[in-house]
């Protein structure tokens, strides 16, 4: 049986597992598409699916759209925070939608020249979200290890930046390279997959995905976690000092202590939401035959969910620890309608 998870939608080549249905049972049962569900379960993954896309397209777009208009949040921390939020967006414009709507019935309708683009850019984005982040890592622990050295300037933040991108566009490429569009010839569904030179189940999949777990998951995670214990172990060292320090010093101390509770939010729900989804392409190998499981096409829908909500909670952290971005949030979604109310009021007064 082929599994519903259909196009991959980040770094393990989903559809490079994607194998024929000749001789299964549950392809007897359905020769035009063994992977049609029922209207109640679309409707159910789809009013799910709808409202992480609301919310993660509002909460992210909202983020970059205050970081860009208004001058005083243009920190350097900050600007990779909107390079996090523009990638977040990307993977839930692109890789969430069109991938969920593939994977309900594993029928891709969006052509070939797409299959390669959904392969490129969402995957890059991905990767860039992670390495965005490690880097405001490797940023606050300069800033409170060595506090007197040079900070980043926000010229080097955007080339450094920019060089996130070209990095993790050249990542993806060998999966947007190796992306085709092909007619199962048992039930006419046409498929979006990674054909890779030496097949589905040679060493340059295994290589690359194994590759791509290192450098967008556990190597970050590595990085984090390490940074993050000398950071804390740092501030905590810096309380016994209290009586030596002046008023300065300890706002310093405590903003420091902010942002990095903030950012350790942000790495554990990463480290959660995308756990369930790396493991799940790994059970491949681990257990035979694990995508042949009569439920595994419910099974990916759910952790895919899982993993792409990872870009639903980020804005929620920004606004719970900055009160700059909480206050910077509530002027956005009210519009300025408040405001606008004051004025008319105030006019009459003024001319009478």
């Amino acid at each position: 049986q082929n599994t519903g998870s259909t196009q991959e939608p980040n770094f393990a080549s989903v559809t490079g597992i994607l194998i024929t249905t000749e001789g299964d049972d549950h392809h007897e049962e359905s020769e035009e598409n063994p992977f049609i569900q029922s209207p109640y379960a679309i409707l159910g993954w789809t009013l799910i699916y709808g409202l992480l896309v609301v919310v993660a397209l509002v909460g992210n777009l909202g983020v970059c759209w205050i970081v860009l208009r208004n001058k005083r949040m243009q920190t350097v921390t900050n600007f990779f925070l909107a390079s996090t939020a523009f990638a977040d967006s990307n993977v839930i414009a692109f890789n969430t939608v069109f991938n969920f709507t593939y994977a309900l019935n594993n029928d891709w309708y969006f052509g070939k020249g797409f299959c390669h683009f959904i392969n490129l850019l969402p995957i890059a984005a991905v990767l860039s979200s992670i390495l965005s982040i490690t880097v405001i890592s490797l940023d606050r622990f300069m800033v409170i290890m060595y506090p007197l050295r040079k900070r980043t300037s926000k010229k080097t933040a955007k080339a450094t930046i920019a060089g996130i991108w070209i990095f993790s566009l050249l990542v993806a490429f060998p999966q947007c390279f190796f992306a085709t569009v092909s007619t199962e010839p048992n039930d006419s569904r046409t498929t979006c997959r990674i054909k890779w030179p030496d097949g589905n189940s040679g060493r340059m999949r295994l290589g690359y995905q194994i590759s791509i777990m290192v450098i967008s998951y556990f190597l970050p995670l590595i990085i984090l976690a390490v940074s993050y214990v000398a950071m804390g172990l740092r501030l905590c060292g810096s309380n016994q000092q209290v009586g030596h320090q002046n008023e300065t010093q300890l706002r310093r101390i405590a903003n420091n202590k902010k942002a990095v509770r903030m950012m350790m939010v942000v790495v554990v729900v990463f480290a959660i939401c995308w756990c369930p989804y790396h493991l799940f392409f790994l059970a491949d190998y681990i257990i035979s035959d694990s995508y042949h499981w009569k439920q595994i096409q419910q099974v990916y829908l759910a952790v895919f969910w899982v993993a792409m909500s990872s870009s639903m909670y980020n804005p929620f952290i920004y606004c719970w620890n900055n009160s700059s971005f909480k206050k910077s949030f509530c002027e956005l979604l009210k519009c300025n309608g408040p405001r606008s109310h004051r004025t008319r009021a105030f006019r009459p007064g003024k001319r009478n």
